[in-house]
């Protein structure tokens, strides 16, 4: 609440001053705090309204993280369909920006939209592509979550690849990445991963540690945010 009181008064200062760059992207950014706390249709109005201006001004960066941000509240809502449309439109913008992180970004998310689809293959596909350019990108916190992301798709028992050695291996990677960086809210989830897919392979005693594990580092996250 804090950072919309805060993002609605630079609006009005960006909008006093005639500043319509400033204005997209404070638009954008209370876009950002709506998708944050699950206000999709607002979320939607905010990035709407910033891909316009973005859009009417010629800044094409701010045109495909617009676009990008749309994509992630259709998949937020599970609208699949709308999702990649949104995704895949901005997949070429920041292509032809050479904005290689924009790209990583866009690629991991339809990575995670295959996912939902349960269309495994094409999951697999960008996943790795997302994997291998945050790997040159040195970006190691996003390296640890794809890591985790791919992971938890070869425990998936109905991908044709189902491999849970190799998912526990790679589970265990993003874990112990995570641990060093300190990225506790990736952390959790890699814990809740592998409590999962212990339990799918009947190893209850492991299974019971890591959600153990998941729910001490949930409530770190959550006290810290607090």
């Amino acid at each position: 609440e804090k950072s919309l009181e805060y993002f609605t008064r630079a609006l009005s200062l960006h909008e006093e001053l005639g500043d319509r760059s400033g204005v997209a992207g404070v638009t954008g950014n209370i876009g950002n705090v709506y998708k944050g706390l699950s206000d999709y249709a607002k979320s939607l109005e905010y990035y709407t309204r910033a891909l316009s201006l973005h859009e009417e001004l010629g800044e094409r960066s701010g045109v495909a993280i617009a676009t990008g941000s749309i994509g992630n509240v259709y998949q937020g809502l599970s609208d699949y369909a709308k999702s990649l449309e949104y995704y895949t439109r901005a997949l070429s913008l920041f292509e032809e920006l050479g904005e290689r992180s924009g790209v990583a970004s866009v690629t991991g998310n339809i990575g995670a939209v295959y996912l939902g689809l349960s269309e495994y293959e094409k999951s697999l596909e960008y996943y790795t592509r997302a994997l291998a350019l945050r790997e040159e990108l040195g970006e190691r916190s996003r390296v640890a979550s794809v890591t985790g992301n791919i992971g938890t798709l070869y425990a998936e028992k109905s991908f044709a690849d189902y491999n849970p050695t190799k998912a526990e291996e790679l589970i265990l990677q993003a874990i112990s990445l995570n641990e060093e960086l300190g990225t506790k809210n990736q952390l959790y989830e890699n814990h809740q991963a592998l409590a999962n897919l212990y339990e799918q392979e009947n190893r209850f005693e492991e299974a019971l540690a890591h959600h153990k594990k998941f729910h001490e580092v949930f409530q770190e996250v959550q006290s810290e945010e607090a």
